[in-house]
């Protein structure tokens, strides 16, 4: 699989690899599976990606980021590729609402925290998302697309001050 890793104005900055086992639906069991080629300091690799929208969900990996558009396909979604990525990734200035999809370790917690403070310091709303399992693929694959989106909409309600039009939530 091969993903453009752009930067905020939309230039491919780098090329993301990764060898899949399609028999064993993962990533290949081989030495390096997963290379970048280029510019990934924060940068990321982008879904629905529109120079529009307030709202963005950054998150770790492909797989994470993908996993959590599944159940939001309408939100603009920027994969960062791994933790510390994460916390170096560079919202756009149009962004005024962060939604950050860690992995459910230290490595996540810290790229989160790291993110945030960088976010909010730039006046930018922050939501954490944080899965049941390892990441949001597992928690997809285990619980499926509906229980996935019932844990992210309570994460989500809990934590917003103004609607998310991708999200078809209501506020309390």
């Amino acid at each position: 699989m091969l993903a453009a890793v752009t930067d905020n104005d939309g230039v491919v900055m780098a090329c993301a690899r990764t060898w899949l086992d399609l028999k064993n639906n993962s990533v290949a069991r081989i030495a390096e599976p997963k290379r970048v080629s280029g510019q990934l300091y924060g940068n990321a690799v982008r879904f629905h990606s529109s120079k529009a929208g307030g709202d963005i969900i950054a998150g770790e990996g492909i797989e994470t980021v993908l996993s959590i558009g599944s159940v939001y396909p309408g939100a603009e979604l920027a994969a960062c590729l791994t933790a510390t990525h994460l916390s170096l990734f560079d919202p756009p200035s149009s962004c005024t609402r962060l939604f950050i999809g860690r992995d459910n370790d230290d490595a996540g917690e810290l790229a989160n925290r790291q993110l945030r403070s960088r976010a909010e310091e730039r006046g930018i709303e922050v939501v954490d998302l944080v899965p049941t399992l390892d990441d949001f693929n597992d928690d997809l694959r285990k619980f499926g697309r509906q229980i996935l989106r019932e844990n992210l909409n309570r994460q989500i309600m809990a934590a917003i001050t103004r609607p998310v039009p991708w999200a078809s939530l209501r506020m309390p």
